[in-house]
């Protein structure tokens, strides 16, 4: 298995990990370095939520396996989430 490096940007609502998340995107890019970011509450928001599951964390790790594969075939070699991953490991 090949190894990903993976940067996890975590904080509280408003604190700008967003805007550091995508900063860190485009020195990646001027770099040519092959990476996914990805805003893990963008694949996670659907309604309803379940009461077991009131973020939907199982349907954001069954996306992002979705859509990790096509990162795999780009070559990436870098992930960033501006969202914590406790689960990350069972996406590759």
């Amino acid at each position: 298995m090949k190894k990903v490096l993976v940067f996890i940007i975590s904080g509280s609502v408003g604190v700008g990990k967003t805007s550091v998340a995508e900063e860190i995107s485009e020195i990646l890019k001027s770099k040519s370095i092959p990476h996914a970011y990805v805003d893990l509450d963008n694949l996670s928001h659907a309604y309803p939520r379940p009461q077991k599951d009131p973020f939907h964390f199982t349907l954001g790790m069954k996306n992002l396996t979705a859509v990790w594969r096509n990162f795999k075939e780009l070559g990436v070699k870098m992930f960033e989430s501006n969202n914590g991953l406790g689960a990350l490991y069972k996406v590759y």
